[in-house]
């Protein structure tokens, strides 16, 4: 949510000073008395009564974050303000703090903010790495935050969150290559396939499927070796081929895939696991694209009823195969029963993602085409 915050003032002309930019403010300290932001907090508190004979209202364009340190640690500036206004705007690029929870202890410089549930900027990321590498080029936590940076950007494709797909994928593609040089070199091996998975899938989005390919091959590969062929992340390089095969049309060397990937995780995580529904969606979606309808469904009900007992009706994998079981009715005309299950499927994803996100568009989109096929 991006904030304005007014000061009151008593203008003698029609205007708007407007402050923006604050949120590429650091909140960290680096080695540094004060962050920037605690500077500009600073500034705020004590030019209150210097702004008290400005002419012209003052807007300041904040993050949720922001506002919270401003009500907290500039309270004279606060309390003289005259309203707040909220906006709902695109997330800015960060990560959650948590998720770097085992690095701080490396960081002594660094302190945190005192509420846990914050975000860190990509830019103070980015400062952390450049710390590690200036002690140690080599440091495994080095590869780590390479990787913790690419998922930033995968985080942000799985969420329909880009606002410049290709530079943010390509963005995503240079930090995890980094990690991976790194890994490659002091020797990270169970990494390197997890990380040339994650290149893959952006590859993929961009539409490199040769590159694909060859990354998930290698994938596999690395995984069959440290892993044996008895591992559930093999079963996820098998599925993730054949995936991209289907995606080509190569249905013939897609089914084996599949079935060996469904077997190995029916072996090692029992028959009730959101995994091995996943394996049964994805065999029926290639039985639904060769017209093998009769095989199809069962496989899908049978996903369908797995992923609800075991993650509930409103999780978004639900949403998923409910939506691919409506489609395999419409292929069959059976309208009547497609319509309620892309009806539930549109409450789970609202619920879910909000009103604006590309798996809303694509059942709307679906709606609609069962609406066209009725005339």
């Amino acid at each position: 949510t991006a904030v304005a915050s007014a000061v009151p003032t008593a203008p003698t002309e029609t205007g708007l000073v407007t402050v923006l930019g604050a949120e590429q403010l650091h909140f960290l300290k680096f080695e540094q008395e004060k962050s920037e932001q605690e500077e500009f907090l600073g500034y705020l508190q004590w030019t209150r009564e210097a702004l008290r004979n400005f002419p012209t209202p003052i807007v300041l364009w904040l993050t949720n974050q922001l506002v919270a340190e401003v009500s907290k640690s500039a309270q004279d500036f606060w309390s003289w303000r005259k309203d707040v206004f909220r906006f709902s705007s695109k997330k800015t690029i960060g990560i959650a703090g948590e998720e770097l929870a085992d690095f701080w202890e490396r960081f002594q410089d660094i302190e945190l903010p005192e509420n846990d549930a914050f975000a860190l900027p990509l830019s103070d990321l980015e400062r952390m790495i450049e710390q590690t590498t200036a002690k140690n080029p080599n440091d495994p936590l080095l590869a780590d935050l390479y990787f913790k940076a690419g998922n930033v950007y995968f985080s942000r494709a799985e969420s329909g969150e880009f606002q410049q797909y290709q530079p943010e994928l390509k963005q995503g593609i240079t930090y995890y290559q980094k990690a991976l040089k790194l890994q490659r070199k002091i020797g990270l091996r169970e990494e390197k396939a997890t990380t040339i998975t994650q290149i893959a899938y952006f590859h993929y989005l961009l539409g490199n499927y040769r590159e694909v390919e060859s990354l998930l091959q290698q994938a596999l590969t690395l995984r069959q070796k440290l892993l044996d062929d008895d591992h559930p992340d093999v079963a996820t390089s098998l599925n993730n081929l054949a995936l991209l095969y289907q995606s080509q049309g190569r249905y013939s060397e897609v089914e084996p895939l599949l079935q060996q990937a469904l077997a190995l995780r029916q072996k090692l995580l029992g028959s009730d696991h959101p995994d091995v529904a996943t394996s049964l969606n994805n065999l029926a979606g290639l039985y639904e694209s060769q017209g093998r309808y009769s095989e199809a469904e069962p496989l899908y009900q049978q996903a369908l009823r797995m992923s609800q007992q075991l993650l509930g009706n409103d999780h978004p994998a639900v949403a998923t195969i409910l939506n691919n079981l409506a489609g395999l009715y419409c292929s069959q005309s059976r309208y009547g029963e497609a319509e309620p299950l892309y009806q539930q499927c549109l409450e789970i994803d609202r619920a879910n993602h909000g009103n604006e996100h590309p798996d809303l568009a694509q059942i709307l989109n679906n709606i609609a085409l069962l609406y066209q096929s009725q005339g």
